[in-house]
């Protein structure tokens, strides 16, 4: 249905009218019959949100079209098409000998700017090339010389703690950087030292690299690309540095799974949340053992199959974002749903033809479409097999083909010609076997048996892949499944998340968790379920779980990753004491002009209890609702530890008992 009077507004507030919008949506699910046919009181009430979404297709159109296959390394099995992420919290673990001949652990891996979830939208790094490409050298050399990199530089002094190396001596004779001019590597100190923390640099040899496979660049042996490899290769000499990850005995922070219950309740502090503490540089004692550091300057990534590599869970290793995988399936995303619901806005077929353009790209082109699988996600490099190897955390990395298929699913309602048969017959049989992999893979039964958010973002894969199919009923059931099961155990009877809070950025993990069990329930609306009501074994809806976050400090985390949690909120149960809409102008003024302000109005939500009293009217009624009384429910061991044993993973390498859980469920 056409809405020229809503088309020709929004166009008029594209002149930079309304304030910026956020880069990326949270994975969500939006009512394709709201979009197609939104009711007139809404259309005038989110007037700034749906000019944002308009803008932001826009955006996105001019970017370019985007691809896993852009980068510069391939995944192990050698094919650009294949999907490939880095484990996001693992930190290269490089025993090298210092010239003294002890250990040296200096990199902390603390970076106050790489502290980003896993899967929050890479900052802009250019990729890594270590065959000599002119082109790439020169935009490194730029790179290096930006504000935001300087800035990572600084950080990397305090890391070293005083530390003196002589870079010289270190990579040998015949080194490029002996005998530059201006150059005063030699000895240098935290207090001069300019590089960037988490250098992927190492290796012990000048073997080719087995596994990864390094896409081929042109050389040129002018004195300009001299200079600039020589500047380049002082700059990786330095992330030489021998590096270690600081160790649970060297540090406060909480080791899951290794601790007693008693050591877990003394850990905590009155949020209830563990405590860290980055541990200083050292050099190991003269008795310890460690690896002859390279006598020549090797390319960074010999690291990634020499080193072992550790976990610091929260503090996200830089060069995980120079691979697009992540950033490709995070921007399409939003390019393909912003596209779609302009186009059912407005009914302009340009609209239509960009979110084709993006399907194509990044799913169906043989060139640059990606794999219908994640069998090289979230890799935990390192030496051996299991180094070339796929997680289940990587199924995580595509928690926003959710988006994908709403806004696909948008687009064909909304009868758009651009979308043909042959696009859509090709979209059919990518999504059939990447459902196929999702459900009977190794890597999918593994994080389908998890507790915490990987389940949560797993089963909205599924429920909303088996509805792109026009499975209603198997989605539903998966739904249903979910529901009935792992969501019992995830919210306390106070709102808490036990499996969520556990985590060194608790409020993060909330909110995060919170997205996906908000997605699932409006999938559930979707396919004629109604999840919103549904109460854990504590009692506790999503309701109390988003009370509870509310109620917590952020002490430095992001409030605005709970606002569009708040808002959805509101319109499902109503607002009767103003809370919700007072947290959203403290922590986001701007709310009425982010997209999810048009994604969270009553009339989205089929199962609203306002929607039941007052179908469609915008804005929060003043109606209390009332629940029974909460009855004590003792606590009980999660279903989870059935499946698995004592020990729970809620990440890589990252371990949970059920004495620990225990403290966030009972705390008030």
């Amino acid at each position: 249905m056409t809405h020229p009077r809503l088309f020709f507004l929004v166009l008029s507030l594209l002149q930079f009218s309304c304030p910026a919008v956020a880069d990326l949506d949270a994975i969500d699910w939006l009512s394709v019959d709201y979009v197609i046919n939104p009711p007139s009181n809404v259309q005038s009430a989110t007037r700034d949100a749906q000019a944002a979404i308009v803008r932001s297709a826009h955006q996105w159109s001019s970017r370019g079209t985007f691809s896993v296959a852009s980068g510069d390394v391939n995944a192990p099995s050698g094919d650009p098409n294949d999907y490939l992420s880095w484990a996001p919290y693992h930190w290269p673990d490089c025993n090298w000998c210092s010239k003294r001949g002890g250990n040296h652990l200096a990199h902390s891996g603390d970076n106050d700017d790489d502290t980003a979830p896993q899967g929050d939208a890479p900052t802009r790094v250019p990729p890594s090339n270590e065959n000599g490409d002119i082109q790439y050298n020169r935009r490194q050399a730029a790179f290096e010389m930006s504000s935001s990199h300087r800035t990572r530089m600084v950080r990397a002094r305090r890391d070293l703690l005083g530390h003196s190396l002589d870079l010289n001596n270190l990579l040998g004779s015949g080194n490029p950087l002996e005998g530059l001019t201006g150059n005063t590597l030699g000895g240098i100190t935290g207090e001069s030292l300019d590089t960037a923390p988490g250098g992927v640099l190492g290796g012990l040899s000048g073997e080719p690299l087995s596994g990864f496979v390094e896409h081929s660049g042109s050389k040129d042996s002018s004195d300009d690309l001299g200079k600039i490899m020589a500047a380049q290769q002082a700059h990786q000499a330095l992330l030489v540095l021998p590096q270690k990850a600081p160790s649970l005995e060297a540090t406060n922070t909480l080791p899951l799974s290794l601790t007693t219950p008693t050591t877990m309740e003394t850990a905590m502090t009155s949020t209830h949340r563990p405590t860290r503490t980055i541990a200083p540089a050292r050099h190991a004692s003269k008795d310890e053992k460690c690896t002859p550091s390279p006598t020549k300057p090797m390319p960074p990534s010999t690291t990634w199959t020499t080193c072992p590599y550790v976990r610091r869970d929260g503090k996200v290793n830089p060069d995980v974002r120079t691979l697009p995988g992540v950033g490709a399936i995070q921007h399409v995303s939003d390019a393909i749903r912003h596209n779609a619901i302009a186009y059912a806005l407005a009914q302009d077929e340009d609209y239509a033809k960009q979110a084709v353009r993006f399907v194509k790209a990044f799913f169906i082109d043989s060139k640059t479409g990606m794999n219908p699988n994640v069998d090289f996600g979230q890799i935990v490099r390192g030496p051996g097999p299991k180094g070339l190897q796929g997680t289940w955390t990587g199924i995580l990395d595509l928690r926003g083909l959710v988006k994908v298929l709403n806004g696909i699913s948008i687009l064909k309602a909304a009868g758009s010609s651009i979308w043909t048969n042959s696009v859509d017959h090709a979209m059919d049989e990518w999504m059939s076997q990447y459902a196929i992999w999702l459900t009977t893979s190794r890597l999918g039964k593994e994080v389908a048996s998890r507790g915490n958010n990987h389940v949560t973002f797993y089963v909205a894969q599924v429920a909303a892949a088996r509805y792109y199919s026009g499975d209603q009923h198997g989605a539903a059931a998966v739904l249903q499944d979910f529901f009935d099961n792992a969501f019992q155990d995830q919210i306390a009877k106070t709102g808490e998340q036990p499996f969520e809070a556990a985590r060194t950025r608790p409020q993060h993990y909330r909110a995060f968790n919170l997205e996906a069990l908000i997605t699932n329930a409006k999938l559930g609306d979707q396919v004629g379920k109604n999840f919103w009501d549904t109460e854990s074994k504590y009692g506790a809806t999503i309701q109390d779980a988003v009370d509870f976050a509310m109620r917590k400090p952020f002490d430095g985390e992001d409030p605005t990753d709970l606002t569009p949690h708040v808002a959805v909120v509101a319109a499902q149960y109503g607002d009767p004491s103003g809370k919700y809409g007072a947290f959203l102008r403290k922590y986001q003024s701007n709310y009425s002009s982010q997209p999810y302000w048009f994604y969270d109005q009553v009339a989205a939500l089929k199962n609203s209890r306002r929607q039941k009293k007052r179908d469609g009217i915008v804005g929060w009624a003043k109606d209390e609702v009332k629940g029974l009384p909460k009855e004590d429910i003792p606590f009980e061991c999660p279903k989870v530890f059935e499946v698995l044993g004592p020990n729970v993973p809620l990440d890589l390498d990252l371990f949970i008992t059920c004495a620990e859980l225990k403290v966030f469920y009972e705390s008030v």
